[in-house]
């Protein structure tokens, strides 16, 4: 349990340090643009490489009640649905097998999200 408590708590930390800096709106964002594939016409330009292409979406998705700012029970909101995304048999805990399989479906949604950004935009690579 104690093995899977930690492995929890890393989870969170690591979402927890890629969430902040996109609601602050100022990290660099090229190599993460690069992975996972701007949706918008920002990626052409320089402000791709300045991490602009992301600019509030991330307060955007958080910010539930539209006011402008994330509270901290709109953050821990969205962790909570993550955690229950995992939670594939609904019993309140997950297991490494559950967080395992959550991992396995999260990278093949960005595979996919990759796969067809390729497509409508070409590839660099």
């Amino acid at each position: 349990m104690k093995k899977l408590s930690t492995l929890f708590l890393a989870t969170a930390l690591v979402t927890t340090l890629h969430v902040m800096p996109a609601l602050a709106g100022d990290h660099d964002g090229a190599e993460h643009g690069e992975k996972y594939g701007a949706s918008d016409d920002a990626h052409k330009g320089k402000d791709y490489k300045k991490g602009k292409h992301h600019k509030g979406k991330m307060l955007k998705y958080l910010d539930e009640n539209k006011d402008g700012v994330v509270s901290k029970s709109e953050f821990l909101g969205a962790q909570e649905k993550r955690f229950d995304k995992m939670d594939a048999d609904g019993d309140g805990s997950v297991t490494e097998d559950e967080m395992q399989e959550a991992h396995k479906k999260f990278k093949e949604k960005m595979k996919e999200k990759r796969e067809k950004y390729k497509a409508e935009h070409g590839s660099d690579e």
